[in-house]
């Protein structure tokens, strides 16, 4: 199967394939199905985001109740494990320095 190079912005939860050869984000090589994948953990992150925004506006409901933000933040590890997984040497340096990597370690 066929592997293109993507830039990954999970801010804003953004797969774009590269076509220049430049990059600034975090930069994966990945099949159609894996970035296919990437993209459906995006669309689940978006919603675990919403559902926790609401349920903030909701002070009965404390936060450490809270399901949708435990599935947040296991997206969020999810997507980041997929990302370093499927990295580049370059993009895995940089998470390792930016300690992307021990953070979603701390959210499991």
């Amino acid at each position: 199967m066929e592997k293109k190079r993507y830039e990954v912005d999970v801010q804003a939860k953004q797969l774009t394939e590269v076509t220049n050869g430049k990059a600034r984000g975090l930069v994966i090589t990945a099949s159609q199905q894996e970035a296919d994948m990437l993209e459906l953990k995006f669309t689940e992150l978006g919603k675990y985001e919403f559902d926790s925004y609401v349920r903030a506006h909701i002070p009965i409901m404390p936060y450490s109740n809270d399901v949708s933000n435990d599935r947040y933040n296991e997206t969020l590890r999810d997507i980041y494990e997929n990302v370093y997984r499927l990295a580049d040497q370059e993009t895995k340096d940089r998470m390792m320095e930016e300690g992307i990597l021990t953070e979603v370690k701390r959210l499991k």
